[in-house]
């Protein structure tokens, strides 16, 4: 993409004008200029007691000379009160000679009550000013409730023996739990009734091992099942994960550090001279120590699996690369042991013919894209993984083969097919040529 430029064009420089001595301000008034809320509290404080005082202008009057009432009895102050009054009942007409000092003090209380207090810069005033905001209080009780909240959270976890911080958890199985006591422990992870289903179906209720336990989020049943009821200090590499599910499983489960396996198996493949790395791993379980270790005894397993099988990989026509890239593909087509002969017997019918093998999970495994729908543009790369356009095997195999799949490539299906489909019944459909082949898409799909 170009890189676009603009230029601006420079200002044209103007006469300065004059400058003007600004008047002098007093510190409150620099104050306030640099602070412009309270500049504003200024204004308004100033507005505020102009308004109250311009309220408050009361009329001079010269008050009535008013009789020294001190100086008579009580009687004569008392017929001097009720003469006034009784004035008043015979001349309602005229106004109420009430003292004048008493008139004053009654207009000036309901002047003072309707005009507007004025604001005077107090020390109670400064110190209000200095008070959190209305705003700030929602905050503080949203992030104690927060706060709260996160404490359960964390009591809870604690109390399962995990850390909120991992990606895992840890569950301890003690000794005497049945397999529904179990399968409650991990509640939260699967749901407890499909567990107990499969540790019941599989026969594992009694083979439910003591001891803790790591749990990572994308465990299923099945796989909860196998880890508690295998001994401990066993690790599982399932058929079809590559070096870098592993090398996730080992760190989100504190056995390593993130990337450490995949270090360990790239050293080995240096050591043993190996091309490529990626399917040169058994599948299967394995005591574990360490990444090393794991990579050095997946690597052993496969070797004494191909060297048992010699014959048949003497007689396949197979390099040992070949052999181990078609098992796993393979593994990544299916994970039924019954299919697997027969989908080996498509893929080296094609290879034999020079056709493109057509395996979708070669292009998966590039792009590390296992769960949405391949799109025409992810085929349109001449990739060698690409093996919808590029004829031949990929450089490299695209995950860990396990046992079956290996044997499945040393003794394939006898079928001419060259076209396989996994209808939506289940089974898989043939076809040797590509019209029988989109008859299996409009008849099974």
């Amino acid at each position: 993409m170009s890189e676009n430029r603009f230029k601006v064009p420079a200002k044209s420089q103007a006469t300065p004008a004059p400058r003007k001595p600004s008047p002098r301000k007093t510190p409150t008034q620099k104050k306030a200029a640099q602070n412009p809320v309270r500049k504003r509290a200024a204004d308004l404080t100033k507005a505020s007691t102009a308004k109250a005082k311009s309220k408050l202008v009361f009329e001079h009057r010269e008050l009535p000379d008013v009789p020294d009432m001190a100086t008579l009895t009580r009687k004569e102050r008392m017929g001097r009160v009720l003469g006034q009054d009784q004035a008043r009942k015979k001349e309602p007409a005229k106004k109420p000679q009430a003292s004048q000092a008493g008139r004053y003090d009654s207009m000036r209380r309901s002047l003072e009550a309707k005009a507007p207090k004025a604001v005077r810069p107090t020390r109670e005033r400064h110190v209000e000013s200095k008070k959190s905001p209305d705003w700030l209080l929602p905050v503080i009780a949203t992030a104690a409730t927060l706060a709260i909240v996160l404490l359960i959270v964390l009591l809870v976890v604690r109390s399962r023996g995990g850390d909120a911080t991992q990606a895992s958890s840890t569950v301890v199985i003690d000794r005497g739990l049945g397999a529904r006591q179990a399968a409650m422990l991990f509640d939260g992870f699967v749901d407890p009734d499909e567990l107990t289903a499969v540790l019941e179906a599989e026969g594992l209720s009694s083979s439910i091992q003591v001891g803790t336990y790591t749990v990572s989020p994308g465990m299923d049943a099945n796989d909860i099942a196998t880890m508690i009821t295998r001994p401990q200090g066993v690790f599982r590499v399932w058929p079809g994960q590559d070096i870098a599910d592993i090398d996730e499983g080992l760190s989100s489960t504190g056995r390593s550090a993130r990337g450490a396996f995949a270090d360990a198996v790239e050293a080995l493949a240096d050591e043993r001279g190996l091309s490529f790395s990626e399917g040169w791993l058994l599948a299967g379980d394995y005591a574990y120590s360490s990444p090393g270790a794991l990579a050095s005894d997946m690597l052993s397993s496969m070797l004494s699996l191909l060297k048992s099988e010699g014959e048949a990989v003497a007689s396949s026509g197979l390099s040992l690369d070949e052999v181990v890239i078609i098992a796993s593909m393979v593994n990544r087509e299916t994970q039924d042991v019954d299919q697997m002969p027969v989908i080996a017997a498509v893929i080296l019918n094609r290879l034999g013919l020079g056709m493109p093998l057509g395996i979708d999970a070669t292009t998966r495994y590039e792009l590390d894209e296992w769960s949405r729908a391949l799109s025409a543009d992810d085929f349109e790369s001449s990739s060698p993984y690409n093996t919808r356009r590029v004829p031949g095997l990929p450089p490299t195999g695209i995950g860990c083969p396990g046992v079956d799949a290996i044997l499945a490539v040393l003794h394939p299906a006898d079928t001419s097919a060259l076209y396989y489909l996994h209808g939506s019944d289940g089974d898989l459909h043939l076809a040797d040529d590509y019209a029988g082949h989109l008859d299996n898409q409009v008849r099974f799909r």
